[in-house]
């Protein structure tokens, strides 16, 4: 079996013709030869199953650097983390793994603020957060299932570094899920 793009398909189909000619033995027919031809499909699809939203403030410490030399060793600033954490899997496995998302709710949530509050300041930095992922996805597939969850994606993502403690607002939830 072999595969003809959409723009070359008039160009075969008249090469075909002329390879027929006007004979009136039957041979193949055009018909016959396009229900052969294997078309580009597109992109596998994908569902998203919600983990949870998240809002998680952080009290960090930041090491000195080249860059900032003026700032104090270990003094602590504070960031606040909101985003909605899903996973991705194929649409057939998508019930298994809200199934199991939801059986797993508190532990998950649970996983997700610890490894967020532990992770270091570069680690929160990077805009593709790779090593929380990382981190993040090697707790999430044993409770969803380790064949269903392609990866973790986050969405909404925001992170705002808070120049004062006092600067976070005052209703905060113990949990930090919401």
């Amino acid at each position: 079996m072999f595969a003809i793009k959409l723009h070359h398909l008039p160009l075969t189909a008249l090469a075909l013709l002329a390879a027929l000619g006007c004979s009136k033995a039957e041979g193949p027919k055009l018909v016959d030869f396009l229900e052969e031809i294997e078309f580009d499909v597109p992109l596998e699809t994908a569902s998203y199953v919600s983990l949870g939203k998240f809002d998680i403030p952080i009290a960090a410490t930041q090491q000195p650097t080249d860059a900032a030399p003026e700032s104090a060793p270990d003094e602590a600033f504070w960031m606040r983390l909101q985003f909605e954490l899903t996973a991705e899997t194929d649409p057939d496995n998508e019930a298994a793994v809200a199934a199991e998302a939801e059986a797993h709710r508190g532990a998950m949530s649970d996983a997700v603020i610890s490894i967020v509050r532990t992770s270091s300041v570069d680690e929160l930095a990077d805009p593709r957060l790779s090593a929380v992922k990382a981190r993040l996805t090697d707790v999430a597939r044993p409770m969803l299932g380790e064949e269903r969850v392609r990866q973790l994606v986050f969405n909404e993502f925001d992170a705002d570094a808070l120049e004062h403690a006092e600067a976070a607002p005052a209703k905060e939830e113990a949990s930090g899920h919401h």
